[in-house]
């Protein structure tokens, strides 16, 4: 049985979100070939997207501290509201600025290493991600 799946759009302007797109799309298959259609539509999925005003914006600083926590999807849940999906739905979430997709690090949701991220960007050593640290608990 196919399920729905979502290609979701965050257009920042001068670093603020306040209006995300989306679209739809059926699949039948795993969760990795899932995430692998909805990144190869992309580009076509952003022309057609339908867009809807956030009662609330987010910075996209706000939204790379919820990413690291695994937590940046919190920050659009009323989409998944609105189109009355179940708990936890299948998406891409793609950054959008001045109209083109804009991104130079991808990841699965709850899985950003700071370190791993900085390495692809050209940084040098290794740095202890304080906001992890700070935010999880002990064991």
């Amino acid at each position: 049985m196919a399920e729905s799946i979502y290609n979701i759009f965050l257009f920042f302007e001068d670093d603020s979100c306040s209006t995300i797109g989306y679209t739809t799309h059926g699949h039948s298959g795993s969760d990795s070939e899932g995430c692998e259609y909805l990144r190869a539509r992309v580009v076509e999925d952003l022309r057609d997207a339908t867009k809807l005003a956030l009662a609330k914006s987010f910075t996209r600083s706000e939204y790379n501290a919820r990413c690291r926590l695994g937590e940046g999807h919190y920050l659009y849940d009323e989409l998944f509201s609105m189109l009355n999906v179940g708990p936890a739905p299948l998406f891409v979430a793609t950054p959008v600025k001045d109209g083109e997709v804009f991104f130079n690090y991808s990841s699965e949701h709850g899985d950003l290493d700071t370190n791993a991220i900085s390495a692809k960007l050209g940084a040098e050593g290794v740095m202890v991600d304080w906001l992890v640290k700070c935010t999880t608990s002990a064991e």
